[in-house]
């Protein structure tokens, strides 16, 4: 995020999002917090056509996905994932799907250490 005003072309009503990128032989089955993964930090822009260097174009791809939404500030954020991994994955009836889940940090968002802040976790479903 240091970088940031070095993306042009950001929406007007800028979105952040922070996706995570499992290996191709991952088990969604098994993920948990050790599961590997790389993190993305992305801006939603209008086009690709001006990406500096060093950066990376990432686009998400659609389906189904269930949203569930952290309050608070971001030290909490793995209580949230604790429940969606431990309790709703289990005991849900849905099929998760093989594709990168993110998180969507938009106006909702009010600072790493605001208690007032609200992001959505996608995790994606068949």
């Amino acid at each position: 995020m240091k970088r940031a005003l070095e993306i042009k072309g950001t929406m007007q009503d800028v979105r952040s999002f922070g996706i995570c990128e499992y290996e191709e032989n991952a088990k969604v089955e098994e993920f948990n917090e050790q599961t590997y993964h790389n993190q993305v930090i992305a801006m939603e822009v209008d086009s690709f056509n001006h990406i500096p260097s060093g950066m990376i174009k990432k686009t998400i791809d659609g389906g189904r996905y269930a949203v569930f939404t952290h309050r608070g500030k971001i030290d909490l954020i793995k209580e949230t994932y604790n429940y969606i991994w431990g309790t709703w994955v289990p005991y849900s009836k849905v099929e998760l799907d093989f594709r990168d889940e993110f998180e969507l940090y938009d106006e909702g968002f009010k600072g790493r250490q605001n208690p007032s802040s609200t992001f959505d976790i996608y995790i994606p479903i068949k």
